[in-house]
């Protein structure tokens, strides 16, 4: 099939176990209680990272070539690009609502709230989105052809969480991860 749209639907599940966290840490607000500002950071610098350098790319050059060979799917999608933007926006956002808690500025409970949960559920809205239109209808109109083209423009970015090699500044989200697949699947 297409190695792209399995590497894309790969990191919709790293994202949304990510996301999973994030909710988590939000439940806990709600509550309350006290969020880990570190974990919500490192999800955040993630994000902030990752998707741009390649989840993205790689989104937007199937969309660049759906639009030539249907461009109605394409138009069903939307506009892509300002998609990615705004969830770029959103994720600053949130990064640096987070930081200044971080450095114990008077942050409005109302503010973290909003800035989380708007990240969270625009995230989720993105990915459903590309799941059941861009991906299926990519896989539809793309040819081998174009498949391979497209691999051929994408330039290998390592994932410094969920590649083979987690980066130091993500080890206690990567432990948090292990921790929450552990409770998952106890007798794994």
């Amino acid at each position: 099939m297409a190695p792209t749209i399995d590497k894309l639907r790969q990191d919709h599940v790293n994202l949304a176990r990510l996301l999973s966290i994030l909710e988590q840490e939000l439940a806990e607000f709600d509550a309350a209680g006290t969020p880990d500002y570190d974990i919500l950071l490192s999800i955040a610098e993630y994000f902030l990272i990752y998707p741009d350098k390649d989840h993205h790319v790689r989104e937007d050059l199937v969309y660049r070539r759906l639009l030539l060979r249907n461009e109605a799917a394409a138009r069903r999608v939307g506009d892509l690009a300002q998609e990615h933007k705004g969830i770029a926006r959103r994720v600053r956002k949130f990064a640096t609502i987070i930081g200044h808690v971080l450095t114990d500025a008077v942050v409005q409970r109302t503010t973290v709230h909003g800035a989380l949960s708007d990240f969270v559920e625009d995230q989720r809205r993105h990915m459903r989105m590309e799941e059941e239109f861009l991906f299926p209808a990519a896989l539809n109109a793309l040819t081998d052809a174009d498949w391979s083209e497209i691999e051929g423009q994408i330039e290998t970015f390592s994932d410094p969480l969920f590649g083979t090699d987690a980066e130091t500044r993500f080890a206690e989200l990567h432990q948090s991860l292990q921790a929450m697949a552990s409770q998952d699947h106890p007798n794994s």
